[in-house]
């Protein structure tokens, strides 16, 4: 309500009733842009939301649908793709129960620093 009420402000004691406020953002900043136009009207004539995920919500697209995308994706690049990154995804969740692996897990994967638990992994 803040940005709201900064706006009614800047118009009321400027005397700019009679121009247009258009908000914008990215992501969730454009959730928020498109939220206060269809929220407030009256104060934001225009809304511009980019990556915004306004299809999301009400259940539109499924919560999936990235995920999905990408599996997609790796599938057109060799169909057992998804199969193996899931393989490795569940082979990793393994070793992270193993702490004499962390060594190996850091060196596969370059990381800095060697994970000290499985929250890391």
């Amino acid at each position: 309500m803040d940005y709201v009420d900064l706006i009614k402000f800047i118009k009321l004691d400027k005397s700019l009733q009679d121009r247009a406020v258009i908000v914008g953002g990215g992501s969730y900043g454009g959730m928020l842009a498109a939220w206060l136009r269809m929220k407030y009207p009256q104060w934001f004539q225009g809304a511009l939301s980019s990556s915004g995920p306004v299809l999301f919500f009400d259940g539109w697209v499924s919560p999936y649908a990235y995920y999905d995308l990408c599996t997609e994706d790796f599938r057109k690049y060799d169909i057992d793709c998804p199969v193996m990154i899931k393989e490795g995804f569940d082979l990793l969740g393994k070793l992270a129960d193993q702490p004499e692996s962390y060594g190996a897990i850091a060196e596969i994967f370059g990381l800095c620093t060697v994970p000290t638990s499985s929250a890391e992994i």
